[in-house]
């Protein structure tokens, strides 16, 4: 190979290589790939809802048992809602040596104003296990 080529088709590479590689190691990988203990997630609220100052948000991880009803509580969090005209997101922390492959789990989530569940999901979203992510979508409805 002559040094033409050389300069026409390999040296283009060497330089760009490294510029690809660097961003790439720059960029940080999902927080399920980082984190076998977490579950993430976002608290969907009907269209245009925005919620008052003091508003409470509760996350809960399920096992969900063989007759399809929730079972053991593996992790729960309640935090204040900080924007209230953002969907919360959440990080909900777990104990990774209590989740059975062979189960089910769900996340379901409530909004407490005032001290009451005014926004619930009932149904809980599927996470962790069976091919469902360490993230959830978890809509929520007026509960009165």
């Amino acid at each position: 190979m002559s040094i033409r080529h050389f300069r026409t088709f390999l040296a283009p590479l060497l330089v760009l290589t490294p510029g690809c590689s660097q961003q790439a190691a720059k960029r940080p990988p999902p927080p399920h790939e980082l984190r076998p203990d977490i579950v993430t997630g976002v608290i969907n609220l009907p269209a245009k809802t925005e919620l008052p100052e003091g508003t409470i948000a509760q996350v809960v991880l399920l096992q969900i048992s063989e007759s399809e009803v929730p079972g053991a509580m593996i992790a729960s969090q309640d935090f204040p809602v900080r924007d209230p005209s953002e969907p919360p997101l959440f990080t909900l922390r777990f104990n990774p040596n209590a989740v059975d492959q062979t189960h089910r789990y769900v996340i379901r989530a409530k909004i407490l104003i005032d001290g009451k569940v005014r926004y619930e999901n009932s149904e809980g979203v599927p996470v962790l296990t069976y091919g469902h992510p360490p993230h959830a979508n978890v809509p929520v409805q007026p509960t009165g």
